[in-house]
């Protein structure tokens, strides 16, 4: 029986704040992401329409990044003290580890 893997990864944005990505997969499949960190965001009712929408997200490991960063994307978020690239960054990162 395959269990459920928790994966989480950090990044400090250079000058600015910590994002702490973690990802929940089974088998091939995300089953959730969650973001978290020092940063900031505006509007903050946008990131948590986002986070409900990836926290269960259901998706293959080879979609996920694509997937995840257009939900991201087209949130109309504006992060402060972080970057899109670093969320991205993170997510690669805890990709590779999944699919080894």
């Amino acid at each position: 029986m395959n269990s459920d893997k928790i994966l989480c990864e950090e990044k400090k944005h250079f000058g600015g704040k910590m994002v702490k990505v973690c990802v929940k997969a089974k088998e091939n499949n995300v089953r959730g992401v969650i973001i978290t960190g020092d940063f900031f965001v505006d509007p903050e009712e946008k990131f948590d329409e986002l986070t409900n929408k990836i926290t269960n997200l259901e998706v293959s490991l080879d979609n996920a990044l694509t997937s995840i960063m257009n939900i991201i994307r087209n949130g109309n978020i504006k992060f402060y003290g972080i970057s899109l690239e670093d969320i991205e960054y993170v997510l690669k990162r805890i990709l590779v580890l999944l699919k080894q």
